[in-house]
């Protein structure tokens, strides 16, 4: 958090760097599609707002909704307002051509969830700070990671044999203009097998592979 501070407020040294100059500088790929430079704005509003001074009018600044977003996301914080009592606020601004509600919802959420974390530990360091909540880690975790399946009590030839029998003309293997059938695979691999057996090869004896990638690396 100290050492952020540190390099936001020394950037200031270089406020009046004129844009045109510092685009120049940095010649950044150009594309319509996006901001030469940055693609993400945080904005912080720490000064009350003017009252507009109108004689015999009463006026009040109001916030104008533009749909078009400027950038991919902005981040906007507006400081209270010690004058009106006006509490803190912040919004987010983003492409909807990037973005949906419901996403950028969650990054406000853990966004919050850091600026907590940091000012309860500012000495912490950012990579400890847990993103996600207990509801999220065991959706992460346990509900999209339920793929537990019942394995059956077979080696893998054992499985591929049996296949080879359920459907022995259906495509097994392709590689580039080769393709096998789960019988002519199986056929090959037998003869492998029964060639390995003639030299003396016997379970659990290591054999050595010098292939190119293709059907003959699978057989």
């Amino acid at each position: 958090l100290h050492r952020i501070r540190h390099t936001n407020l020394t950037a200031y040294d270089h406020q009046d760097l004129p844009f045109d100059q510092l685009v120049e500088l940095l010649n950044p790929t150009r594309s319509m599609a996006r901001h030469p430079l940055f693609q993400v704005m945080l904005t912080v509003e720490n000064n009350p707002a003017p009252s507009p001074g109108l004689v015999g009018m009463t006026a009040s600044v109001r916030p104008i909704d533009i749909p078009v977003a400027k950038f991919d996301l902005t981040l906007s914080y507006t400081d209270r307002d010690p004058r009106t009592g006006q509490a803190a606020t912040g919004s987010i601004e983003y492409a909807t051509d990037l973005f949906d509600r419901e996403s950028v919802e969650t990054l406000a959420t853990r966004l919050i969830r850091i600026l907590e974390a940091v000012t309860a530990h500012p000495e912490q360091p950012i990579g400890d700070i847990d993103l996600l909540s207990a509801e999220e880690r065991h959706q992460l975790l346990t509900t999209w990671n339920n793929t537990a399946a019942p394995v059956p009590d077979a080696t893998l030839p054992d499985l591929f044999q049996a296949q080879a029998v359920r459907t022995p003309d259906n495509i097994a293997i392709i590689f580039q203009n080769t393709q096998l059938t789960y019988a002519e695979l199986n056929t090959r691999a037998n003869q492998l097998a029964h060639h390995l057996i003639s030299t003396g090869t016997g379970p659990e004896d290591i054999i050595a592979l010098a292939l190119p990638r293709g059907i003959d690396m699978i057989t």
